[in-house]
Formats: structure tokens, C-alpha cells, sequence
């Protein structure tokens, strides 16, 4: 899978989390080809989180990820917001579907673009306060692990 290439260690470790709380991992799968501007999805009912490393890579730009890595690389960036994004989305469904309750609302502040996301995903997931937590956790990879382990084991 492409994705992995743009990962860090902390991500890698989300990646086998997600794998041992049962859910598979896909790569641009036919939702990802169908739309366009679809970065990544948890399908629960097929246990699966998607991403969608192509459509990702359209929006950002592509470059080659390096070992290095020491260049800003919007791509990789996007990769590793969507996979922590669909983590915690992950730990929502162990945790029955219902947000984590990590913080108040009110402490879980989001940039305006990230606001403007939000209202559009929680359009597809009837759930503005999981996907308002789900942009709020894609930037603490700390949390959404600590946060798999809590619900998910």
C-alpha cells in the first residue's frame, strides 16, 4: 500500500492498532474512484478504513516521499490527517458509535478551514460531534492512540 510510504513511526503504530481492533485497511478503493474529493472513510459495517491515497495526492500535489522527509510535504501531511482522522473514527465505533468525550466542545478548538470540513463530513456521517472530534484528534497522534487502546482493548 502507497500510504504507508508517507507515514511516520507514531502513524505506523496507528496502523497496527487499527489492524488488531479488527478492521482492514484499503487503498482507492471504487468509493475513492466515485468520488473525487473523498480522502479516507471507516466503512463499519465491512470493517474497513479507507484511504484514498490518490485522490489525496491529486488535491495536495505529489512528490516523492523521501526518507528524509525534511521538506514540507502536503501530501504527506493529508495522508497522515486522514489515517489519524479514520483512527479515531475507529475508537468511536469500539466506543459504540459514540463520540469519546475526550473534551468539551468548547476545548476542542478547530481552524476555520477545519470548521468548514466539519459540517460537510458530519453531512455524510449524521454525527457533527464525532467528526468535530475526529479534525480536532488528526493533529495528536498521542491521543488517538492512547485513544484505540481506551476503547478498542
Amino acid at each position: 500500500m502507497e500510504f504507508l510510504l508517507y507515514l511516520s513511526s507514531i502513524d505506523k503504530e496507528i496502523v497496527n492498532l487499527i489492524y488488531k481492533s479488527d478492521i482492514q485497511i484499503k487503498e482507492n478503493t471504487f468509493l475513492c474512484l466515485k468520488r473525487k474529493k473523498f480522502m479516507g472513510a471507516l466503512n463499519r459495517r465491512n470493517k474497513t478504513l479507507i484511504i484514498c491515497t490518490e485522490n489525496i495526492k491529486n488535491y495536495a500535489g505529489y512528490t516523492i516521499p523521501t526518507v528524509l522527509g525534511e521538506e514540507r510535504d502536503e501530501t504527506k501531511l493529508l495522508i497522515r490527517e486522514t489515517l489519524r482522522h479514520e483512527a479515531v473514527h475507529v475508537a468511536q465505533n469500539c466506543n459504540e458509535g459514540n463520540p469519546l468525550a475526550l473534551k468539551n466542545k468548547e476545548e476542542m478548538k478547530v481552524n476555520t478551514y477545519k470548521e468548514s470540513l466539519i459540517n460537510k463530513s458530519a453531512a455524510i456521517s449524521k454525527s457533527e460531534e464525532r467528526e468535530h472530534e475526529a479534525y480536532w484528534l488528526e493533529n495528536k497522534p498521542e491521543l488517538v492512540i492512547n485513544s484505540i487502546k481506551r476503547f478498542c482493548f
